[in-house]
């Protein structure tokens, strides 16, 4: 049994934290919808800015829905709503009622999916108009329905306010949600709740009310499960970063997850099962664009074929591997892989070993520097350019056997990939 653990990391900004509103992939009662007045309307009588970021949701096929629906006195609607279907290319709209407003622009995709972007929309029911800004567009819509006595309620995403209901919502987070009044802040909502229904204003404390939300925030502190699998042979994992995907390999088939929408597919092997042994792993090099799978005892890398569901090298029948959970890296500087470590047979190990992929050439390396006790089960991360590679903790031994004082490793150390160097940065 595989088991998909998730803990979302954030590309948008540096500072993680919004509400993600479940969308077209979810049945309609489990959608995402953020009520700010939840108790009674709101009635500014003058004058006010509503001001938010807005971001897409990488990875989903369709992106149609409301941002948000203002609602005059019971009677009208005001609409800001994204619609991917739009021939012009002016894909996010302002409606009145049945009408479309001129208010209409597009974002680039770079806009749209990796970075916040901000909206600021002055109602002035005085003037009975509407002042749309973002950081590129502006626009005016006059004769809006407004007046000084408007009473208003405000929702984002879907609603099930009497006539008024709508269950379409763009895959979307928005965060710091804010309203101002004759230049002064009035209701601040950051969205910057974990676990909570309840959508703290830190102002007037005119708290919102989420339904179904998701917490950015809560993305990086918590995990969940995703999916449970039952699996064909020993499977092991990559992950391609490029695409954002989690690869499976198992006996029959090559499973595809997707972070970003969740969905999972698969491709069979066009020659058949394959014998992955215990203790095989699989890497994603992102410079070759190539999915290996890897036996250290075999010395056995095998990249796979997506056009012929295949991989370039049969696997065979052996022992049980001497190589237990090592660990690995590609460094695209010497286009190799390195293998890093491990344990098998009451030995624990710290051997390098390096294979150089346009050549098929194994090698073991004699490194340098301070000493890597033989371990297995420690952390490996490249740095970005893949020449040197941070290794952490794991189990292990100062003599490598298992008979002499195993205990838990705590340090740091970092293997400098063209000086062959260990540094141990604990000490």
């Amino acid at each position: 049994m595989l088991y998909l653990l998730l803990l979302i990391s954030c590309t948008a900004s540096a500072q993680s934290y919004g509400l993600g509103f479940h969308s077209h992939t979810e049945v309609q009662d489990r959608r995402t919808s953020l009520d700010l007045f939840p108790n009674t309307p709101w009635c500014p009588k003058d004058s006010f800015t509503l001001s938010f970021e807005l971001s897409f949701l990488p990875g989903h096929h369709e992106y149609f829905g409301y941002i948000f629906r203002m609602i005059n006195d019971d009677k009208k609607n005001i609409d800001f709503i994204y619609d991917e279907r739009s021939n012009l290319h002016r894909r996010f709209k302002m409606v009145l009622g049945d009408d479309l407003t001129h208010i209409a622009f597009d974002l680039d995709s770079n806009s749209m999916f990796r970075i916040w972007n901000k909206f600021r929309i002055t109602f002035d029911p005085a003037a009975d108009r509407i002042i749309f800004r973002n950081d590129s567009t502006s626009f005016v819509q006059e004769k809006v329905g407004l007046s000084p006595s408007s009473c208003l309620k405000l929702f984002f995403g879907t609603n099930q306010y009497k006539q008024f209901q709508v269950t379409d919502v763009p895959p979307m987070k928005i965060r710091n949600l804010q309203i101002t009044r004759g230049g002064k802040l009035q209701y601040n909502w950051p969205l910057d709740e974990r676990d909570s229904l309840t959508v703290h204003e830190l102002v007037s404390g005119a708290d919102g009310k989420a339904v179904n939300p998701i917490w950015i925030r809560d993305e990086h502190y918590s995990w969940r499960q995703e999916q449970d699998l039952l699996l064909d042979g020993y499977a092991s994992v990559a992950f391609n970063p490029q695409t954002e995907q989690l690869y499976i390999a198992d006996g029959d088939s090559l499973l595809i997850w997707s972070v970003s929408s969740g969905q999972l597919s698969g491709i069979r092997y066009a020659n058949g099962p394959q014998p992955l042994l215990r203790g095989n792993q699989s890497l994603y090099a992102p410079s070759t664009s190539t999915l290996y799978n890897i036996y250290i005892d075999h010395q056995l890398v095998t990249a796979f074929d997506f056009k012929n569901a295949q991989w370039d090298q049969a696997h065979k029948q052996g022992p049980v591997t001497d190589f237990w959970h090592f660990n690995k890296f590609f460094s695209a500087g010497d286009t190799s892989i390195y293998l890093i470590g491990g344990y098998g047979h009451f030995q624990y190990r710290n051997v390098i070993f390096r294979y150089h992929l346009p050549t098929h050439q194994w090698d073991t390396i004699t490194s340098n520097g301070d000493h890597l006790v033989p371990r297995y089960l420690y952390a490996l991360a490249p740095t970005p350019g893949a020449d040197s590679a941070y290794i952490i903790g794991g189990y292990g031994s100062q003599t490598g056997q298992q008979i002499l004082n195993p205990q838990n490793i705590y340090d740091m150390m970092v293997f400098d990939v063209r000086r062959k160097k260990f540094k141990n940065y604990s000490t």
